[in-house]
This record gives C-alpha cells, sequence and structure tokens, in this order.
C-alpha cells in the first residue's frame, strides 16, 4: 500500500489559500456561520441561568491567571512558533480550556475560555498576523467542546458507580477528555470535508 503524496499537499495548499472569508465555498462559510451561532445562543442560555457563586468566579480567575502567567513567561518563544510554524499552530490553549471546562460549570467555563481567546488573540496571534475570522471559529469550537465537557462532567457526577470517590473523578476526567478532543475533531473535521 503506498500512501497519496498529492492529496495531502494540495489540501493544505487549499486551507492556506483561503485568505478570508468571502474566498471560502458557501457550504463551509454556513457551516461556520452555524457552529458560531450554535455557541452564542449555548453561551447566553448558560449565563442567564447561571448563579454567581464566588467559588467558581475565583477559580475561573485562578485559570486566567495561570494561563496568562504562563503565555506571558513563554511570549517570545510562543509568537516565534506561530511565525514559524506554516500550518499547525501548537500553543498551551488546550491546556487551559479543558481545565476550565473540567473544573468550572458550564457559564463559568465558558467564560474564562472567552477570556484567554481573547487575551491569546491580542497579545499573541494579531500580532503574528493571524486571520480574525480563523479565531472566531476554532473560538467557537473550543468554546462548544468545553460545553459539551461540562454536561459529560455534570451527567457523570449525578450518578453513583460505586468505584470510590478518586477512581470516579479520574473516570470522570479522562471521559471528559475524550468528549472534548472528540467533539473539536468532529467540528474541525465537518469543515475539512466541506474544504
Amino acid at each position: 500500500m503506498t500512501p497519496e503524496p498529492a492529496a495531502r499537499p494540495a489540501q493544505r495548499h487549499r486551507i492556506t489559500r483561503i485568505a478570508n472569508i468571502g474566498a471560502a465555498p458557501r457550504a463551509l462559510v454556513a457551516y461556520f456561520v452555524a457552529i458560531e451561532v450554535v455557541a452564542v445562543i449555548w453561551v447566553t442560555v448558560e449565563a442567564f441561568s447561571a448563579p454567581l457563586v464566588l467559588g467558581d468566579l475565583g477559580r475561573s480567575l485562578l485559570i486566567i491567571g495561570l494561563a496568562v502567567g504562563f503565555e506571558e513567561g513563554t511570549r517570545g518563544v510562543a509568537s516565534l512558533r506561530l511565525r514559524l510554524s506554516e500550518h499547525l499552530k501548537p500553543d498551551m490553549t488546550t491546556v487551559w480550556t479543558a481545565a476550565a471546562a473540567i473544573v468550572l460549570p458550564p457559564a463559568y467555563a465558558a467564560g474564562c475560555v472567552i477570556t484567554l481567546l481573547i487575551y491569546m488573540y491580542l497579545r499573541l496571534q494579531r500580532p503574528a498576523g493571524e486571520q480574525l475570522y480563523r479565531k472566531i471559529l476554532t473560538g467557537a469550537t473550543i468554546v462548544l467542546s468545553c460545553l459539551v465537557v461540562s454536561q459529560v462532567i455534570e451527567n457523570l457526577t449525578s450518578y453513583e458507580i460505586g468505584i470510590g470517590p478518586g477512581m470516579g473523578a479520574a473516570l470522570a476526567a479522562g471521559l471528559a477528555l475524550l468528549a472534548y478532543t472528540a467533539t473539536n475533531r468532529l467540528l474541525v473535521t465537518g469543515g475539512l470535508v466541506l474544504l
């Protein structure tokens, strides 16, 4: 079996060639808008239904503080990595957003994630020339992944599974990370299929 060498570079070239949203296929734009609308509606519903809990607010601020501290401490490396990498843009966003999704209720997790994504765009990604429409779509995808994780955690913690609190928490965290990855990959793959 030989791999298809021509398919990969052509697809990568097409992805980097779409410099603005107007150049993207209509089905892809509709898909982007649908993801963003669902994210906005879900976050709005969660925000208006969530009570103000100081402990959750404190945990949100702690995650934001740790993330900003880390990003500022490694800013030179992060900016260089963004400028030098052609396709994949590795960063620590998933570490902070997954942590927020696991330990915070949905509204607080979404607020924490949105705050971090705005900070990262303004401080690191915009100066590196990153496209705003791509960051909005990425943000909506991450927020939806976090909201799915919050639902998984909420549903898992409502059941007594009889394996002890430590193992139950580890199982819930593992399943939550699996849900985060699956949701994110599914949404991204849907866009790639439409490309």
